[in-house]
C-alpha cells in the first residue's frame, strides 16, 4: 500500500490521476446507490422521503456550519504559520468538540421532534407522508455529525498535502450509504 501511495504523491499528475480514479470509484458507488434507492424505493412517498431527509440534514449543516466550514482551513494555516503545529491542532480539537456538542445536541432536538423539520419542508404531505418523512429525518441525522467532522479533518488533511485519505473517507461515506440503504430499507418494510 505504502509502495502505491508513494508512486501517487511523487508527482502533481500522479496526484490528480489517483485522486480522479478514487473519485470515479465514489461515482461507481454512488450510481449503486441510486440503483439500490431505486430498488427499495421505487418512485414513492418513501424515496421523496428518503431525498428530502438527506436534503434537509445538508441544509441544515450548511446553515448552521457553512461559514465555519469556508474558512476554517484558511484559519487554520494562519495559526499553523504565525504560531504553531501544536496550537493549531489544538484549537482545531477545540472546534471538533464545538461541532460535536453543536451536532449532537441538533441530533437529538431532531430525534425527538422531526416534525419541526418536516412542518417547515413539506407542509403539503399529509399525516401519513410526513409520519415517513419523520422516519426518514432521524434515520439520516447521524450525517450531520460525520459530515462537519470529515470537512474540518479534511481541511487538516490537506494542509499536509494529504489529499488521498479525504477522499478515500468520501468513499466510505458513500459506501456506508449503500450499505444503510441495502441493509436498512428491508428492516422499516420498504
Amino acid at each position: 500500500f505504502q509502495k502505491t501511495m508513494k508512486l501517487f504523491n511523487s508527482s502533481n499528475r500522479r496526484i490528480t490521476l489517483g485522486i480522479g480514479a478514487i473519485k470515479t470509484f465514489q461515482a461507481i458507488i454512488s450510481f449503486l446507490s441510486v440503483v439500490y434507492s431505486s430498488k427499495y424505493f421505487g418512485t414513492s412517498i418513501y424515496r421523496d422521503a428518503w431525498v428530502l431527509a438527506l436534503s434537509l440534514i445538508m441544509f441544515v449543516g450548511t446553515v448552521i456550519f457553512g461559514p465555519m466550514n469556508g474558512t476554517f482551513r484558511a484559519k487554520y494555516l494562519l495559526i499553523k504559520g504565525e504560531e504553531n503545529d501544536n496550537i493549531a491542532l489544538h484549537k482545531t480539537r477545540n472546534l471538533v468538540t464545538f461541532c460535536s456538542i453543536v451536532s449532537l445536541g441538533i441530533i437529538v432536538i431532531f430525534e425527538f421532534y422531526p416534525e419541526l423539520l418536516s412542518n417547515i419542508f413539506a407542509p403539503g404531505y399529509n399525516s401519513n407522508d410526513k409520519n415517513i418523512l419523520n422516519l426518514m429525518i432521524r434515520l439520516v441525522l447521524p450525517n450531520l455529525l460525520i459530515t462537519q467532522l470529515i470537512q474540518i479533518w479534511t481541511a487538516v488533511l490537506n494542509v499536509y498535502k494529504s489529499f488521498y485519505i479525504p477522499e478515500i473517507l468520501a468513499v466510505l461515506s458513500s459506501i456506508i450509504n449503500l450499505l444503510f440503504i441495502i441493509l436498512i430499507a428491508p428492516y422499516i418494510g420498504i
